[in-house]
């Protein structure tokens, strides 16, 4: 079995905190985070540990391959690249996970020992069983954009869910284990475009039930022959509102893409539907205008940043939803205070009125 680490982020949010270590090396439990990592895959029989760093940040790229030769043992592959994504990293490694199961985790994932050791025995059983993965998940939340977990009574995934609904009890916990072949999946993701981990998630079970009919009281996911729905993308928040049914309304709770063309609505049933009903497709303006001006807010705010930080401060991502942004970029150098406010004011000051 392999083992393979994320580490290719950019560390944006820690150097607008001023810090200036490459997050593979922030020190946790006494020692660097991915160096913790790679002990514990170690420890639990890892054939070979994959690790892509970031080019731009070459103190990981030194301490890795530093690591590799001190203990040879351990069977280090490393992979150097700036990718725009996660789910690029991904992709960028998976010829080296190819033959055999894996398991994958982002470097700042973050367990107890005797909790992973668990998790991967439960693997090795599954796999012998005939599954194709295991899910590590958490009921802990603190992330301002975590991915809801869907399960049946067996605590069988059927579902990946951006918005919270009443019978979800889990998130995800960053950690993938897989059979190889999750990789022609990921395959198909990155040749449809898609570029985010929960997308590629989704593809795991694309090939779902599908049902002809749904009964007040539901979670599920419809398609309409035509839809005025935003669906999340860009950055932005999905659309919200409602689909009117002859057997009842739908709340539209999320909304997706997850290949070109199709569309694929998250809603709470409060009536019965059917294929082939003719449906009315409200949306939400004010959710909109709401997300739409936070959008718009995140290029203000560039502009701001590439006028008073430089030409270095380019986007890395951001989450735009009604009262909310999050701007993720990249840049030479921390944030001063006195820049933070040259930066709030300029923004504030070509806002549209």
């Amino acid at each position: 079995m392999k083992f393979a680490i994320i580490a290719a982020g950019e560390g944006s949010r820690l150097a607008e905190e001023g810090i200036s270590t490459p997050k593979p090396l922030i020190p946790l439990d006494g020692m660097p985070m991915i160096e913790r990592l790679v002990r514990i895959f170690a420890a639990n029989a890892a054939e070979e540990i994959v690790i892509i760093v970031n080019r731009l940040r070459p103190e990981t790229e030194q301490f890795v391959r530093h690591l590799g030769q001190t203990h040879p043992e351990w069977n280090l592959r490393l992979e150097v690249a700036t990718t725009p994504s996660s789910m690029h990293s991904f992709a960028r490694i998976a010829p080296l996970l190819a033959g055999a199961p894996f398991c994958l985790t982002t470097v700042d994932t973050i367990f107890r020992e005797a909790d992973f050791r668990n998790y991967i025995a439960a693997f090795r059983s599954a796999l012998e069983a005939g599954l194709d993965g295991l899910m590590a998940v958490t009921d802990f939340i603190d992330d301002e954009s975590p991915l809801y977990i869907g399960t049946d009574n067996a605590l069988n995934i059927d579902g990946f869910y951006d918005k919270r609904e009443p019978r979800f009890r889990f998130i995800s916990g960053g950690i993938y284990a897989l059979s190889p072949r999750a990789l022609d999946t990921l395959r198909r993701c990155m040749a449809e475009g898609q570029s985010r981990m929960r997308n590629f998630q989704r593809g795991l079970i694309a090939d779902g039930q599908v049902v002809d009919r749904v009964a007040a009281g539901q979670t599920v996911e419809i398609v309409l022959e035509e839809t005025p729905f935003y669906a999340e993308m860009g950055g932005q928040d999905s659309d919200a509102g409602v689909i009117r049914a002859p057997g009842g309304d739908f709340e539209v709770v999320d909304v997706q893409r997850p290949v070109p063309g199709l569309v694929v609505h998250t809603v709470r049933a409060e009536g019965e539907l059917a294929v082939g009903d003719e449906v009315q497709a409200v949306v939400d303006a004010f959710h909109r205008q709401g997300s739409c001006q936070a959008h718009s807010a995140t290029h203000i705010l560039h502009a701001a940043l590439r006028q008073l930080v430089g030409p270095t401060a380019t986007q890395a991502g951001s989450y735009n939803k009604p009262g909310y942004l999050r701007f993720d970029f990249g840049a030479t150098h921390g944030l001063s205070e006195q820049l933070v406010c040259e930066i709030e004011c300029l923004s504030s000051s070509i806002l549209p009125l």
